[in-house]
């Protein structure tokens, strides 16, 4: 359990506002516990209960977890007032992250090519985000690497998910593999076609129109792979 202390003065003919007073501590302890930078996370109090008062230090009582909290969030708070540190009451906080993310100017089809004018990079939410966002440095090694093709059809202003866009296939289905074949002193290369598509070092099955066996191989470059197993 991890407590912070924070403290706030009072000031004459000025009642301090609960929420604002509640929500500064969050920050705090958001601030100090991650290295997340603060302009990703905002707070929000949606609900408080107990009798905590209007003036004086907060203690909020923060869940122990090494994660950083997303959506709502639950924590006891006491406050102290001379030599009292009293449990005082609760509250309901929405933890709000934002992030840089990578949205589709137009619709695009399964395996359609991908230009950096097709994209755009906009701040938003992400506290609700199913899965996880694709971020600008992703998409910037992923150009590094070759030409960018979706991964299946996206709709135009959808965020991306880091898996919806992918470099070329070094293997694609139904295209000819050379596979090397070395077993027991025997080496051979053997043309064969791929059953599968994947990248290198993925494991996929090619058939061979030679031996009309079903192999299993590990892609090494660009139509070619490496004998892993004879499939029955």
């Amino acid at each position: 359990m991890i407590v912070f202390f924070m403290f706030f003065p009072d000031y004459p003919g000025r009642t301090q506002d609960l929420h604002a007073r509640i929500t500064e501590a969050a920050e705090a302890v958001l601030s100090n516990r991650y290295t997340l930078p603060d302009t990703h996370l905002k707070v929000r109090v949606v609900r408080t209960g107990g009798n905590i008062g209007e003036s004086g230090p907060l203690e909020l009582f923060w869940p122990d977890s090494h994660e950083i909290p997303k959506a709502l969030l639950r924590v006891n708070i006491h406050s102290q007032t001379g030599q009292s540190n009293r449990h005082k009451g609760w509250a309901l906080l929405y933890i709000a992250h934002f992030d840089s993310v990578l949205v589709a100017n137009r619709s695009f089809k399964n395996s359609e090519e991908v230009f950096e004018s097709d994209l755009s990079t906009i701040w938003a939410e992400t506290t609700r985000f199913h899965g996880n966002p694709l971020s600008p440095d992703a998409i910037r090694q992923l150009a590094k690497q070759g030409e960018i093709y979706s991964n299946r059809y996206i709709s135009e202003k959808k965020i991306l998910k880091e898996n919806d866009l992918r470099n070329a296939y070094d293997i694609d289905t139904g295209q000819q593999v050379i596979m090397h074949y070395n077993r027991n002193g025997i080496s051979l290369e053997l043309a064969c076609k791929s059953r599968n598509r994947g990248f290198n070092g993925d494991i996929i099955k090619l058939f061979s129109p030679d031996t009309q066996h079903t192999y299993k191989a590990r892609i090494t470059a660009p139509q070619t792979a490496t004998w892993v197993e004879t499939l029955k």
